[in-house]
């Protein structure tokens, strides 16, 4: 496999982990609640930087990805893995993407994003409005 590929397996790997762990039902006993643990097990960017390290001393074990298990790959194995389970857990939930359903016309924007406005678009029936009125005014 080529570096890039070995790199976006590596993300939906530790992205997949940490979301089970830290929202899967199957854990709901076993998951921490107090404490330190607690906090951990709570929080997809915090456990995504551990699935990263685990996942980069597990690396030899697999061809999946080949990572050399370095201090400085650790790191960055955890930097990886925690940007990549917090954008995972901003973008997706249980009902697929995060999207504001509020709106009627376009079902909104992904809420982890923005708004449509925020990201300097205009809804189609804003932008009547702002013209005159729409397509009866000449």
């Amino acid at each position: 496999m080529n570096s890039l590929v070995e790199l976006i397996v590596y993300m939906v790997a530790s992205a997949g982990i940490t979301n089970i762990a830290v929202y899967g039902s199957i854990f709901n006993r076993i998951r921490p609640k107090k404490g330190k643990l607690g906090e951990l097990f709570h929080c997809p960017m915090c456990l995504g930087t551990w699935v990263g390290f685990a996942l980069c001393a597990l690396s030899p074990y697999t061809e999946m990805f080949n990572i050399e298990p370095t201090l400085m790959n650790y790191a960055l194995c955890g930097a990886i893995s925690s940007l990549a389970s917090y954008a995972f857990a901003m973008m997706v939930d249980d009902e697929g993407l995060r999207i504001n359903r509020d709106c009627p016309d376009c079902g909104g924007a992904l809420s982890g994003i923005g708004s449509l406005e925020e990201l300097g678009f205009v809804h189609e029936s804003q932008l009547k409005q702002t013209q005159g009125g729409g397509d009866d005014q000449q």
